[in-house]
């Protein structure tokens, strides 16, 4: 049974892809959905003497609009948590993943035009080898 459903994102069309399915699995088994955004700081830009704490501070500021707009188009009655964590997204996906006891991580890949190949991106990779738990990866809907 499915309880609790992490569900982080970048905001990209990929990260955007596992929404919906993070909505279904929520309705449908009546679990908590745990959003979340992680900044990198390594992606951060960095020069001497820069101060980087607006930088930083916009990237808060863009996973809370992320995060607040998941929660609420959730479907009535999920009940959405957010967190917006800093440093290596897969380090902190999987440490929150086992914290908070979660049964499935839903997560979107990225999509090759073309032939139509799936190449799962390295935090995806990464987490799939390392989750404590299921990890659903869903592929970016084609327009």
């Amino acid at each position: 049974m499915i309880e609790r459903i992490l569900l982080p994102t970048d905001g990209s069309e990929a990260a955007e892809s596992a929404v919906e399915r993070a909505y279904e699995l929520a309705d449908k088994f009546d679990a908590e959905l745990h959003t979340m955004y992680v900044i990198e700081i390594e992606a951060l830009p960095t020069f001497a003497n820069l101060d980087t704490e607006p930088v930083r501070e916009a990237h808060k500021r863009r996973g809370d609009e992320l995060l607040t707009e998941i929660e609420e188009n959730a479907p009535a009655g999920v009940n959405v948590t957010k967190a917006i964590e800093e440093g290596h997204p897969e380090s902190h996906i999987v440490d929150y993943a086992e914290e908070h006891d979660i049964d499935v991580i839903t997560m979107g890949t990225h999509g090759r035009e073309g032939l139509g190949r799936v190449l799962i991106g390295s935090v995806t990779e990464r987490v799939m080898r390392e989750s404590p738990c299921s990890v659903l990866v869903t592929p970016v809907e084609e327009t």
